[in-house]
């Protein structure tokens, strides 16, 4: 009798295990990280940094707040790689990552357009979604090519159309485009190239490989000078184009009558005197809706980084994508575990990456159909005025010494605004500073 009702017993105890949510089925779902915290140069890249400490902020709220039920996103130390915004070797990193034995259900980061191409096809090959919150290249937008790969940004023929359209606004007839060779930098090119055409405006182009030397970009810069050129779209890395704002110095060109229009903006980490140079250029970025979320986001990251964030600061910008980048992957999950998607895996969790559309701190999130992209991005179109000290205000270097610039902030300001649902373009002149007008 005694032994029956032990059975009985332990056959109850097993039963209530199975019925009570979590206790034995709670999941850790693996994710790996390949983001960009240095250039091969040396030089670091603080937007980055910023991306990688918010996507961790983003995985602890996920966490905590329920929608996955009682299982977990995981990013461990040892799951992140800083591949150096490098195309070489980037699909060998992207390898390694993926067959190192954990069962990754995605690939975060993968920011930079060139390497995020074969990275892509790493993704591909070994069935691991790869989500990018910076690569904006516009072959990245074809599914057929890139099956396992989506983006939480707006591709070129958003973006460097955007700029083409800033300075036909300023009154241009022709526009000379800088880019590089890479992936991002030709199709960013041919996107502007094509807008330039469709609005009438002339083009001069010149075109060249990552990390071309000052003195080869100062010659091929003054010649577009002596032919006239007076406004410049810029189409590179952040180290490019601030080689080529130093070559505008050295030619004399940051003055009244110039203007430059740049994919990427520069931050605190690039040297003073490139910043000064490039004072008064514009640059896009996507609009970011004001609100408690995004607000408590910049406060928990300035503690972590360890200086004041100004709201407008360039690299507070790419910890707002790197947070959203994962709340896609969250949204994912939820979607396969609604659907009772057993022993979700990154091929199974593809196709639901496809169907995200949630709020982010950036906005609306959702992939337009039958590409990679982000279907609706608002963009702000913003003005480098100099740097901000979040102690003592603005400032710039004709009124005081730069000592420590990395405690500072760069500080674009909005001055236009791009609505992605009307295609209507905005600019407030009134409110802008144009190269020159602080000599």
């Amino acid at each position: 009798m005694k032994k029956r009702q032990i059975g009985t017993l332990i056959v109850f105890a097993l039963a209530l295990c199975l019925l009570i949510p979590g206790q034995a089925s709670a999941r850790d779902f693996n994710i790996a990280g390949m983001f960009s915290l240095s250039y091969s140069s040396g030089l670091k890249a603080d937007w980055g940094n910023y991306a990688l400490q918010s996507a961790h902020f983003a995985i602890e709220d996920v966490n905590n707040s329920g929608m996955l039920g009682d299982d977990k996103l995981i990013m461990d130390k040892d799951d992140v790689v800083n591949y150096r915004c490098r195309i070489q070797g980037s699909d060998v990193i992207a390898k390694k990552l993926m067959t190192k034995g954990k069962k990754f259900v995605a690939l975060i980061g993968a920011d930079c357009s060139g390497p995020a191409v074969n990275i892509a096809r790493m993704g591909e090959k070994y069935k691991i979604p790869v989500i990018s919150y910076g690569s904006n290249a516009e072959s990245l937008s074809s599914t057929k090519d890139f099956p396992y790969f989506i983006r939480v940004v707006a591709p070129s023929s958003i973006v460097d159309t955007t700029l083409v359209r800033a300075a036909k606004y300023l009154g241009a007839k022709k526009i000379g485009i800088f880019h590089t060779t890479d992936a991002w930098g030709h199709g960013g090119m041919v996107a502007a190239k094509g807008e330039a055409e469709a609005t009438g405006l002339g083009t001069a182009i010149c075109g060249y490989e990552r990390n071309t030397n000052f003195f080869k970009v100062l010659t091929w810069l003054g010649r577009m000078k002596a032919e006239g050129v007076r406004h410049y779209v810029i189409i590179m890395p952040v180290p490019d184009t601030y080689t080529v704002y130093m070559a505008a110095k050295a030619l004399g060109m940051v003055r009244e009558g110039y203007y430059f229009y740049s994919s990427e903006m520069l931050s605190a980490d690039n040297p003073p005197q490139g910043i000064y140079s490039a004072i008064g250029s514009l640059a896009p970025k996507a609009h970011m809706p004001e609100g408690e979320k995004i607000d408590a986001l910049r406060n928990k990251l300035g503690k972590v980084i360890g200086k004041t964030i100004d709201p407008n600061d360039v690299t507070f910008y790419w910890g707002v994508m790197g947070y959203d980048n994962v709340w896609a992957v969250a949204h994912a999950i939820k979607m396969a575990k609604d659907d009772g998607v057993d022993n979700i895996t990154g091929e199974k969790l593809m196709p639901y990456l496809r169907k995200i559309d949630y709020v982010g701190l950036s906005g609306t999130i959702s992939i337009r159909p039958g590409t990679n992209d982000r279907e609706r991005m608002d963009i702000d179109i913003m003005n480098l005025i100099g740097y901000t000290d979040p102690e003592n205000g603005y400032f710039n270097h004709w009124l005081r010494k730069i000592t420590d610039p990395s405690s500072l902030n760069i500080n674009y300001k909005p001055v236009g605004f791009m609505n992605s649902t009307t295609n209507r373009l905005t600019l407030d002149l009134k409110r802008a500073v144009l190269p020159g007008c602080m000599e």
